[in-house]
């Protein structure tokens, strides 16, 4: 008697099982190491296979629950620079990295940020301290940055089919099976050459950073082409480009992080993920982030909205300062349940004292701005986290740079005079944040109330010819605002954005001047309003 490789017991030769039917005596021959053998090519099947269709043991599905086919569309549909906090644990979980999903679930990581960690992050800020953990994380990190994803098993894909009518984002899977924004490349065989602008850069009059040819008959895989941009970078600025003061970090030494965009911000991580209807694209280097372009006013750009299963119209308004206006961002119950979670919280507004801040901030009531304050702090609150989620699938930009949820109530006759969102570091001298150029890059205000008369936000800036800049105040009232200012109607629902910063600079705190803007006196109606600041780098 012998031990096989598997542990069990046999003579050296092959042990048979014999079956016996009535009085006719036939012989089925199955040599249990064969069973054993495939039993093993059975599981690695399984195994795989379970990238879709397993159980996962921790992260949402937690609990043993099967993926629906909208988690799977997420999964497979989204770019993971588009991920939300839900998405990343549940890939970090599905690949066996439950520490790593864990760390990331307690911080709150979604995609984009997910993709810029760092060896010094991983160890720092999720806590992990084993050398081959960190090593397959990276490796594992690597695959998402280069576009190189595990496809989905035969049995992910039927559960894809299956939920194209139920379970699947509406509009979205019934069709092609990816937003539309980013429809695959066409079938047909032949050299693309794409343009690729910097953020700063206007694709409508510029000439691109460079070009970037893919031929699909070779192959190429999408590392390569990423590697072909980096050195083009590097040879140009040096290998600290894209490195922002702002953040306290130094970029990479050697190759600086690359990533490919649509005009509506949507990342491309793979060949497959390249648009059919256009060839220029945006190319952000290093920590530089996404800005909505302005060089077309009236253009209309259609935004996934994954997390809300739709997609919103991002309409360019003005270019001084770079707007955008959004309607049905949020719905009328959606509205209405942030009021009522703030209405207990408020407090009348205050501002920031000019002058020294090396003692710290004198925040104080002023007459320049009368509305009354609440601040949602709770992240976790279900309605904060919805809105928190959606505003970062709008603008692409990490909410880990966000500041918390600010809810406004203006009465009749209350204002906030045409001011300035950032902290200019002149009037604020002493506070290190806005010295190092550190500041708030983007406003995100939504409209909770519809207001019959007045109410609007005004941008005195907004389209007026440069020789009319040195008429503009920067102070007073709505009504001191020069002719023909911008003047943004509150309608419930509907949302803008507006960017405090200049792209060609915003890593270092670079501001515009011309993102002056003002609340106007509700006159008929009740205006309520919300925001997000989000700033250039995180919020300590």
């Amino acid at each position: 008697m012998m031990l096989g490789p598997g542990g069990f017991a046999h003579s050296g030769q092959p042990t048979w099982q014999v079956k016996r039917q009535g009085r006719k005596r036939s012989m089925v021959l199955v040599d249990v190491r064969l069973l054993y053998l495939l039993g093993g090519v059975t599981a690695c099947s399984l195994l795989y296979a379970g990238y879709v269709a397993l159980p996962v043991t921790a992260g949402p599905h937690r609990g043993g629950a099967v993926p629906t086919a909208d988690q799977l569309w997420r999964q497979q549909s989204v770019a993971p620079a588009d991920w939300n906090t839900d998405d990343v644990e549940v890939w970090a979980s599905g690949i066996g990295l439950n520490e790593l999903a864990a760390g990331l679930r307690r911080n709150g990581v979604d995609g984009q940020l997910m993709l810029t960690l760092t060896e010094k992050d991983i160890r720092d800020d999720l806590g992990i301290e084993n050398e081959l953990q960190i090593r397959k994380i990276e490796k594992e990190l690597d695959k998402l940055r280069r576009g190189d994803r595990m496809p989905p098993s035969a049995l992910g894909q039927g559960l894809l089919k299956q939920g194209l009518n139920s379970s699947a984002p509406a509009g979205v899977l019934a069709s092609a099976g990816a937003p539309k924004t980013l429809r695959s490349r066409p079938s047909s065989v032949g050299i693309r050459k794409f343009s690729l602008f910097r953020i700063w850069q206007q694709m409508s009059a510029d000439a691109p950073f460079m070009t970037l040819e893919i031929d699909p008959a070779l192959g190429k895989i999408w590392n390569n082409h990423i590697e072909h941009i980096q050195a083009e970078v590097i040879g140009r600025e040096g290998a600290q480009a894209g490195a922002s003061p702002a953040r306290g970090k130094e970029g990479k030494a050697d190759k600086p992080f690359i990533s490919l965009v649509h005009r509506n911000g949507v990342s491309i991580l793979s060949e497959q993920d390249l648009p059919a209807d256009t060839d220029k694209l945006f190319l952000l280097v290093g920590q530089e982030l996404f800005f909505f372009p302005d060089d077309v006013v009236g253009e209309k750009l259609s935004v996934p909205l994954p997390s809300a299963q739709r997609s919103v119209e991002v309409e360019v308004v003005s270019r001084t300062p770079r707007l955008v206006h959004i309607k049905n961002f949020l719905s009328p119950s959606e509205c209405e349940e942030i009021m009522a979670l703030a209405k207990p919280k408020l407090e009348p507004s205050t501002v920031l004292e000019q002058g020294d801040q090396t003692k710290g901030e004198n925040k104080v009531r002023d007459s320049v701005r009368t509305s009354d304050t609440a601040w949602l702090m709770n992240k976790n609150e279900p309605i904060v986290a919805k809105v928190r989620q959606r505003v970062a699938e709008l603008v692409h930009l990490p909410m880990t740079f966000a500041e918390d949820m600010q809810v406004l109530r203006y009465d009749y006759k209350q204002h906030y005079h045409v001011h300035y969102d950032f902290f200019d570091p002149a009037m604020y001298p002493g506070d290190k944040r806005w010295v190092s150029g550190h500041n708030r890059l983007a406003t995100v205000f939504f409209y909770l109330t519809s207001v019959e008369e007045g109410g609007e936000t005004v941008f005195p800036y907004a389209n007026a010819p440069v020789a009319e800049h040195a008429s503009i105040h920067a102070y007073g009232p709505c009504e001191d605002a020069v002719a023909g200012s911008l003047k943004v109607p509150a309608r419930q629902g509907h949302a803008i954005v507006f960017y405090n910063m200049k792209p060609d600079g915003h890593l270092e705190g670079k501001l515009d001047k011309t993102a002056l803007h003002g609340g106007c006196d509700p006159i008929k109606g009740q205006k309520w309003a919300a925001n997000y600041w989000i700033r250039n780098g995180p919020v300590l």
